[in-house]
Parts: structure tokens; sequence; C-alpha cells
């Protein structure tokens, strides 16, 4: 007859008197699924919401920073954002990937995050509104604008120049000869401006001068 704690009877017991899971696949299994469950219901609640179609180019870059921010918290795995990613299609947006990515499945056996940057890019960012985004862009001018409406402006058009918006002395050198004279005046003889961003914050320590 088995004794207490007689392996044959309950399982070889662990190090922390726990039964080895490798005697029970079934429930170690459960157990990984249901924190597999949790995880993907944290993402979906922290995540954005899902894309319907449809979007404005600003709404689908807000919605992009967004799920690849989420896959940096969650240290998704690519199977994971490409898990993710099927529950947070919906309507035009499902059917649009669907036809996409079946010739890339078809060629490949496989379809990727990064495949589907490609796609959506193409989709909400293609070449020639690109290019007229590019040229406002190049051509703008604060004119009435404060610093702040100006900047904001410089921002609404950044992801449609990635090569402009992904360097920064780019985007100094762009937004310094948009500036009004005045305020040009005053920061353009800078030395310590280094980067964007302080050459932004000093265009409004101008402005306030002004005033």
């Amino acid at each position: 007859m088995a004794g207490y704690g007689d392996e044959s009877s309950h399982g070889s017991v662990g190090r922390w008197g726990d039964r080895d899971e490798r005697d029970h696949p079934r429930e170690h299994r459960h157990r990984h699924d249901d924190r597999r469950r949790f995880d993907m219901h944290r993402f979906i609640q922290m995540g954005p919401r899902p894309l319907v179609g449809g979007e404005t180019p600003d709404a689908a870059e807000d919605w992009l920073e967004r799920m690849e921010s989420c896959f940096r918290s969650f240290q998704c795995t690519a199977e994971q954002q490409m898990e993710t990613l099927s529950f947070l299609l919906e309507g035009r947006a499902r059917k649009w990937w669907r036809s996409t990515s079946a010739p890339i499945i078809q060629e490949r056996g496989v379809v990727t995050w990064e495949d589907f940057r490609a796609a959506f890019s193409r989709l909400y960012f293609p070449p020639a509104l690109r290019q007229v985004k590019t040229m406002e862009l190049l051509s703008l001018k604060q004119g009435s604008m404060s610093v702040d409406e100006y900047q904001q402006k410089f921002f609404e058009l950044f992801p449609y120049a990635p090569h402009i918006n992904a360097s920064s002395e780019a985007k100094y050198d762009h937004f310094l000869q948009g500036l009004n004279q005045e305020i040009y005046d005053r920061v353009s003889v800078c030395d310590d401006l280094t980067s964007y961003e302080g050459l932004v914050n000093r265009c409004r320590q101008a402005e306030i001068s002004l005033q």
C-alpha cells in the first residue's frame, strides 16, 4: 500500500513539495494558457482602440505608435505581436489586412509586424500624399502663428516626411528658416543651441520677451 507522500501515488515531488509538472502536462499547459490570456487581456486594455479603417493619417500614426509602445512595454515576441494585431483590427481594416497579407503568407508561409507596418504606411501615407505634405513642411513659415502654433503645425507634418523627422539637425534647420524675422534674429545667434527641442524652447522665450 502506498504511504503518505509516496511518489508512486502522487507523482514526483519537486524541490518545494510541488508535483513535477512533467507528470501533468495538461495541468501545466492550462496554467500557462491562463497567464497568456491574462496578458492578452491587459494588452488590449492598455493598447489603442481597434483600427477600423478610414482613419485620418494623424490618427493612424497615433495608433501605430501606441501599438509599438505596448509591444515594448510587454516585451512581445514576433508571434505575440501578430496575435494581438488580430484582436485589434475590425471592419474594413480587418478585410484590408486579410487581402494584403494573403500573398505574403502564400509566398513565405508567415507574415510579420514589419510586413504589416510597410503595408500600413503605403495605405495611410501613399507616395503622392507624402510628396505634397513634405513640400508643405519645407515651405512652412511662421507668419501670424505663435511659436507653439508653428511648432504644432511642424509636428502634424512630420509623419509625412520621415527623413526629416528622423534627423534632429534637419528639423532644427527647417524650423529655424521658417521663423518670423524678429524671433529668428534673436535665436540664430545663439551658439549654445544644438537640438530641435532646445531651439523651440528658446523661440518661446524670445516670443515672451518680445511681447
